[in-house]
């Protein structure tokens, strides 16, 4: 589209909205309802005009630290970063209207994907070239990049994440292992439903934050959620420890039949099936302690998506441990890779994992054979003087506040 650029920050909200729904770099941290998640910032949108018709836009959180303002546009701004005078036009436009605002620093996370490789060739992820973008957005001497980073922790969204192209014949596509863990239990005790109780999927949560020593969200922050995405849904699983355990009954009858049948002929395929049948018992008694602490219906584990139309996310997940065995959480990401399928997605984002690709994390979300996304990372624009302070001094006072935290633990510990 060619035609003078005009930068705009009174924009139609349902312009707005139909520009980003209908954008190829279209996530769901550049709607507007993702502002009201945030209570803690304000917020503002802007965007980029060309013959009256929107180009470029941004969803932008601005808060407060230390005395200074800083901003962060996630996964934005949305616009073809292949044009290159828009691309810079509109970065120096919102960096003189974020200096107008009083904002020292803003971070912008571009929805740009450099890099995508399968599971296998992931010694291959970060065999890619960026400088294409790199050198259209850096022409800007107020804006630097903060590196291609494989720690999940060094930016706020993570530049490796894990996908599944819903295009393919997912049975095709599924390790073998994989499809016994999701199939092992489910129908059989273990089953999935979609729901809209916060409640419930936050007593799963709860279970992670212990266990990892964390505070996520609460029941409100996804009610919230809920409500703000109509797209959205919680899936839970929950385990009927009688379904299950007759189950389990059903097998060992079936076990010992054929340990009847290799008993005489076969001593070793007798002893397999000898073993099979011990592990069932295991089983069954370990379902039985559970019920009876639990209860004979419980709920061990639940995830929350938000899909676009085209990208579905997963962004919250809680599991039980006690219920690790049944594979809860196999079952459950098997079946919200259906439900994206079944609202027309195109794909299924698992979430970030370690740019390292070998931790835990990692192994298993790799369990279903999705591709690895590389993003290109995050850029600081300097928007005022008072940025060399922000950069410089911010770290300094969070070192500062850390050590006055742990000084205050150790003498509280001594009273």
């Amino acid at each position: 589209m060619s035609g003078k650029y005009q930068f705009v920050t009174q924009i139609d909200p349902t312009i707005y909205d139909d520009f980003v729904s209908q954008h190829s770099l279209r996530n769901i941290s550049q709607y507007r309802q993702w502002a009201v998640l945030k209570p803690a910032w304000t917020s503002f949108i802007c965007g980029m005009t060309s013959n009256d018709a929107l180009v470029a836009s941004a969803l932008v959180l601005v808060r407060s630290q230390y005395g200074f303002k800083m901003a962060y546009c996630p996964r934005g701004p949305i616009m073809d970063y292949t044009n290159v005078n828009l691309v810079r036009s509109f970065l120096k436009s919102l960096r003189l209207y974020c200096a107008d605002q009083g904002i020292s620093t803003l971070i912008f996370d571009p929805n740009v994907i450099v890099n995508s490789v399968s599971i296998k060739e992931k010694g291959n992820a970060d065999a890619f070239d960026a400088s294409w973008l790199l050198d259209t957005i850096l022409d800007d001497h107020h804006i630097h990049f903060r590196g291609f980073t494989k720690d999940i922790e060094a930016t706020t969204l993570p530049r490796y994440n894990l996908a599944m192209d819903l295009n393919q014949d997912m049975e095709m596509v599924l390790p073998k292992k994989t499809k016994e863990k999701i199939h092992h239990y489910d129908g059989h005790g273990l089953t999935i439903s979609a729901c809209q109780d916060s409640q419930r999927f936050y007593a799963m949560v709860s279970y992670t934050e212990k266990r990892k020593g964390i505070a996520l969200r609460n029941a409100d922050y996804f009610q919230t959620l809920l409500t703000q995405y109509p797209s959205s849904t919680i899936l839970m699983a929950t385990l009927d420890c009688d379904t299950t355990i007759d189950y389990l009954n059903a097998l060992k009858v079936q076990y010992e039949s054929k340990l009847e049948l290799y008993r005489q002929s076969a001593p070793k395929k007798s002893k397999q099936w000898q073993n099979q049948i011990d592990r069932i018992v295991k089983e069954i008694e370990e379902t039985e302690s559970l019920k009876h602490q639990y209860g004979s219906t419980i709920d061990v584990a639940g995830l929350l998506l938000v899909h676009d139309g085209k990208n579905c996310e997963l962004l919250y997940s809680g599991l039980n441990e006690d219920f690790r065995k049944y594979h809860p959480a196999y079952a459950l990401r098997y079946h919200a890779l259906l439900w994206a399928k079944q609202h027309g997605c195109q794909w299924f984002n698992f979430g970030g994992v370690e740019g390292t690709l070998d931790d835990g994390l990692f192994t298993f979300k790799s369990a279903f054979n999705p591709t690895i996304n590389v993003y290109i990372g995050e850029f600081v624009m300097a928007c005022r003087w008072s940025n060399i302070l922000f950069e410089k001094g911010l770290p300094l006072l969070r070192k500062w506040r850390d050590k006055a935290i742990a000084k205050n633990k150790k003498e509280g510990n001594r009273l």
